[in-house]
């Protein structure tokens, strides 16, 4: 109702400023004390809970991103910045549960993220990827930098396969949030054809936004040299072993049509030669985990 029409901004605003405070005041209760050791149990207990304070709000931001305009990302960094914020005031304790203090945050991102996928609202996208929030001694990074999959300091592997189901995964954290959205989504992603797809094309467009921090030269040196690990490094995503679905997205991003709204929006520094040379390094990232190459 408060996106239907501009004069119900306040309200919209008052609306997750509230939510925001809610989230936040319920994450710094007493069930969200930190242990004074590991326990696995309380590692996945932890997890649960901040999904469990942290849904109504990522629902809120991926209803934005799904049927808003791009005058909410403002709004929507706003929140991304002050759940990070409140994260990194840490107190004392063991590390693997202090890095998780900032999961209501990415899970925040990622729901916007793929609402903003959903309805192809690219231009916002990249620009989602690309906002800074305050990073360590408060140098600005970028959000694709710091809350994106394994860029993220919490998502350790080894950490999230302490939860049940995700023991033998090669990306514990990646498939953990595909099964959560593929739950929360149908608040802001009703009739999406192929859930999975979709998440692994938010994932895709994230490695290209994540490659923009190297130059062109360094990418073109790293494909060209003739060796297994010939390439620039991404965040693990799932197309790195979903072979199905690695053949459909790297054909649609090769394609004109998507290359060119990419490049429109954005990505790859608005640079079509940058942009082919990303592909080629996606690839062999993929050819090289996949195929053994």
């Amino acid at each position: 109702r408060f996106l239907s029409k501009p004069e119900y901004r306040i309200q919209l605003d008052d609306l997750f400023t509230q939510e925001t405070e809610r989230v936040i005041a319920r994450i710094s209760s007493a069930e969200f004390a930190l242990p004074v050791q590991w326990d696995q149990a309380v590692f996945r207990k932890h997890v649960r809970q901040y999904e469990a304070a942290t849904e109504v709000l990522a629902c809120m931001v991926g209803v934005l991103g799904r049927w808003g305009q791009d005058s909410e990302l403002p709004l929507v960094s706003d929140v991304i910045r002050q759940l990070y914020a409140y994260a990194e005031n840490r107190p004392s304790g063991l590390v693997v549960f202090l890095n998780i203090r900032s999961y209501p945050a990415v899970l925040v991102f990622t729901a916007y993220g793929l609402g903003l996928t959903r309805a192809e609202r690219w231009s916002t996208l990249h620009a989602l990827f690309n906002t800074t929030i305050p990073g360590e001694y408060r140098t600005p990074v970028r959000v694709v930098e710091t809350l994106f999959l394994q860029r993220w300091k919490g998502a350790e592997r080894d950490a999230w396969k302490q939860i049940e189901g995700l023991e033998r995964l090669r990306a514990p954290f990646s498939d953990h949030l595909l099964s959560l959205y593929s739950q929360w989504g149908n608040a802001f992603a009703r009739l999406t054809p192929d859930f999975e797809l979709m998440f692994e094309r938010f994932e895709l467009l994230g490695s290209l936004a994540y490659l923009e921090d190297d130059d062109k030269e360094t990418i073109r040196k790293a494909v060209e040299r003739d060796a297994r690990d010939a390439y620039v490094s991404i965040p693990l995503v799932r197309i790195v072993w979903n072979r199905s679905n690695a053949e459909k997205l790297l054909t649609e991003i090769e394609s004109a049509a998507t290359k060119e709204s990419l490049i429109r929006a954005g990505f790859a520094k608005k640079d079509p030669e940058f942009l082919d040379l990303c592909i080629t390094n996606i690839k062999r990232i993929v050819g090289d985990r996949f195929y053994g190459r």
